[in-house]
């Protein structure tokens, strides 16, 4: 009852304000469904958060089920035109032989009868149906800006894959207003059949390889026929190179296929702006140089750049530590190149893992000299907890952000969040609006103790007492993720995951 009344309230707001309201809620499924009632702008608004991006999975068991389900959803065409983003994950899956109805095994139908015909759950079906399921539902899918193809299927596949892809295109209306594509596949044969059935994409500005080899192989013993990246992949990206704003390569292949030939004969993309380049040093990528060779040909136009050259997880040989040094020396020789041009306009940076460095350090302010007039957001990822910066390695990396103006985002992993990082970033970083630490000890900067209100009390005598820095700095936010403990500062927007 309180509901419905708010609700008669609420629409007498012009449209506008509740729309510059919804800005300010928080992503969450489980919010999603009490808005619906509120008024026509919240349903709207609720419907577009739940429907504009879905994800397709063919891989049996709950991902079926709700890929079945939002294909149900979808057949209203209310809900299908807000659907922006698209990703069909083509995976193997074949239900056990078992007794059904016709209700159950009946996928032949269109695709509007077919949702009346499947159970709930839908039935036993195996991937090849439900793939079927997808394909006939893509005319009704008119406003897809993104899509995502990802082929995960056994051998057995190989003599209809062509046809499944020409299938999904040649049933896809949203293809002259696609501006953003992603394709993904455990061999180089997969990226052969995605470019020889893909037709010609106008508007394409954004394309990401993902050379996936994490998932199981059906085919461990396939050889990757490299002669794909001069005939298939590499001309296609020398194509579409006049429009192309952003490109990523993401490379996770154990297969022993050497991508260092594709980096060597990358062209130069001279409208490029984003890139993001993932190998794995020594499997993948055995040659360094061609990677550094690329990045020294790309424009100008680079602002932002995600960097991540895996090296060995352990040392546990003198060949793995001279492996290594050699990816140390690497990035110190990339971000102190003398190329005026290399990184000119960088604005946002992100470069994983650097924990196995012993001089990481070294490579960070290197980076901040390179980039120092122009970046604002800085991403030190580590996969690695136990390789943390202490303060001695902060204290010399924070000297050297100091000079960077224009620096308001830091993502860094430290060993502890104590009064003394708390006052050690803020007198040299006092500009810096958001700090995201992972896997610190965090010590009480004020007591975690609830008062009366429900509020943590400021302290009467402690480390804040009479702070002289809180006038000056920007920090609104501090994000922190891995490790819980007691982090309180009044005025400061604080999130904890």
């Amino acid at each position: 009852m309180v509901v419905s009344h708010t609700a008669i309230e609420m629409v007498d707001l012009p449209s506008e304000i509740w729309l510059y309201i919804t800005d300010f809620l928080r992503d969450d499924w489980k919010l999603y469904p009490r808005l619906l009632s509120v008024n026509p702008v919240f349903l709207d608004v609720a419907l577009n958060r739940m429907w504009s991006e879905v994800n397709m999975d063919t891989g049996g068991g709950v991902d079926m089920q709700r890929t079945m389900h939002a294909l149900e959803r979808l057949s209203d065409p209310f809900i299908s035109k807000r659907l922006k983003i698209l990703t069909i994950e083509c995976r193997h899956y074949e239900p056990k032989p078992t007794a059904s109805t016709s209700q159950e095994t009946n996928t032949s139908q269109e695709i509007s009868e077919a949702y009346e015909d499947f159970p709930t759950p839908y039935g036993r079906v195996s991937s090849r149906e439900v793939l079927d399921c997808i394909i006939r539902a893509l005319p009704q899918f008119h406003n897809i800006e993104e899509i995502s193809l990802e082929w995960y299927m056994p051998p057995s596949y190989n003599h209809e894959q062509k046809e499944i892809l020409q299938s999904i295109w040649s049933r896809s209306p949203f293809l002259p207003n696609l501006k953003s594509l992603w394709l993904a596949g455990e061999s180089l044969k997969d990226h052969r059949f995605f470019i020889e059935t893909m037709p010609t994409l106008s508007r394409l500005e954004d394309v990401t390889f993902i050379f996936d080899g994490s998932y199981v192989q059906f085919d461990k013993s396939e050889v990757q026929d490299l002669s794909i990246f001069t005939s298939h992949i590499l001309p296609y990206i020398e194509g579409i190179s006049p429009n192309l704003r952003s490109l990523s390569v993401r490379v996770r292949c154990f297969t022993g296929a050497d991508f260092s030939p594709f980096f060597e004969n990358l062209p130069r993309l001279p409208a490029l702006r984003e890139l993001c380049i993932s190998a794995y040093y020594d499997r993948s990528l055995k040659d360094l140089s061609s990677l550094y060779s690329f990045l020294e040909r790309c424009p100008e136009t680079v602002r932002t750049l995600e960097l991540d050259v895996g090296g060995l997880y352990e040392v546990y040989k003198p060949e793995d530590l001279a492996k290594q040094i050699r990816l140390e020396e690497w990035l110190l020789r990339l971000f102190t190149s003398r190329n005026p041009r290399l990184f000119t306009n960088l604005e946002e940076l992100a470069v994983a893992d650097l924990s196995p460095t012993q001089r990481r350090a070294d490579i960070v302010i290197a980076i901040l000299e390179k980039t120092g007039k122009t970046l604002r957001i800085l991403d030190l990822a580590l996969y690695r907890c136990y390789k943390l910066f202490n303060s001695e390695e902060l204290a010399r990396i924070f000297d050297a952000a100091a000079k960077c103006r224009r620096l308001n985002i830091l993502r860094i992993y430290i060993d502890c969040f104590d009064w003394k990082f708390l006052d050690m970033f803020t007198r040299k970083l006092p500009s810096l609006q958001t700090l995201s630490i992972s896997y610190a000890k965090t010590l009480p900067i004020i007591s975690g103790e609830l008062g009366q209100d429900e509020t943590i009390p400021p302290p009467v005598d402690g480390p804040l007492k009479g702070w002289v820095y809180r006038e000056q700095w920007k920090l609104d936010g501090v994000r922190k993720w891995q490790t819980g403990g007691s982090l309180h500062i009044d005025n400061l927007k604080l999130a904890i995951a």
